[in-house]
């Protein structure tokens, strides 16, 4: 595999992540969409509405509450697949940065800062730690 193919593979994560914080947010907007809407009790017929906007809305946030379950598990396969992979690293160092790059979401300053690395060190651990990577 290739170095951008690893960083790909990688990069799976994160973008699990990514679309899994859309969710929850798209979800959450559905939640505060159906608190606001109410059913129509009136005889008189009013309104352009069917009377199936609080069905509707209930069975939108169903549907996201499903979407986000599956997406949490993906994250959490995903989580685990690549960190046995990291794993396989023999220096811990390399396993850390990349770790916590690709699983936790630090920047490459975070990380030299939480390692006391040069910015540039980060940079030549990263390289051989993807070079060294077992994919």
């Amino acid at each position: 595999m290739t170095y951008e193919e690893k960083k790909a593979w990688l990069w799976r994560y994160r973008d699990a992540q990514k679309l899994l914080e859309q969710l929850c947010n798209r979800l959450e907007e559905a939640r505060t969409a159906a608190r606001h809407t109410t059913q129509n009790f009136s005889l008189t017929p009013s309104g352009n509405g069917d009377g199936q906007s609080l069905a509707r809305a209930v069975e939108r946030t169903d549907d996201l509450e499903h979407q986000v379950t599956f997406q949490l598990a993906e994250c959490d396969a995903l989580y685990e697949e690549i960190d046995e992979a990291l794993q396989q690293l023999e220096d811990f160092w390399k396993y850390h940065i990349l770790k916590d790059y690709y699983l936790e979401g630090k920047t490459w300053e975070q990380i030299a800062h939480d390692t006391n690395y040069s910015l540039s060190m980060i940079y030549v651990l990263r390289r051989k730690a993807m070079a060294q990577l077992p994919l």
